[in-house]
């Protein structure tokens, strides 16, 4: 969603040829372990300690800002979320270009 809506605003800027976007993967939630993927409604239970009432009261805004930015279906409560700690440069090699993203030998494996 924030990527759809970064691309939207590079459109509407004047000098959007003078800017470079640097992306910086960073962890989610620190204490999820590796591996291991839950439902959102848990997630937000656990994690943020929200109440039944709370998710339900803040997921038609997340899906309303999605839609917004043009990802429908975007339906929050069908998602499974898990640790973030694998997105990295180095994850992540195969799939961006550049020298900044090459993985040292042995580093990851299949």
């Amino acid at each position: 969603m924030g990527g759809r809506r970064l691309d939207a605003a590079l459109e509407r800027f004047g000098h959007r040829d003078d800017v470079e976007v640097v992306h910086r993967s960073f962890q989610l939630d620190p204490g999820a372990p590796p591996g291991v993927s839950r439902p959102v409604r848990a997630m937000l239970a656990d994690a943020r300690g929200m109440s039944e009432a709370q998710i339900l009261a803040t997921v038609p805004r997340i899906e309303e800002m999605a839609a917004s930015a043009g990802l429908r279906p975007y339906i929050v409560l069908d998602n499974r979320v898990g640790s973030t700690a694998l997105a990295s440069p180095g994850w992540l090699a195969g799939v961006l270009p550049g020298p900044r993203c090459q993985v040292p030998a042995g580093v990851m494996t299949p």
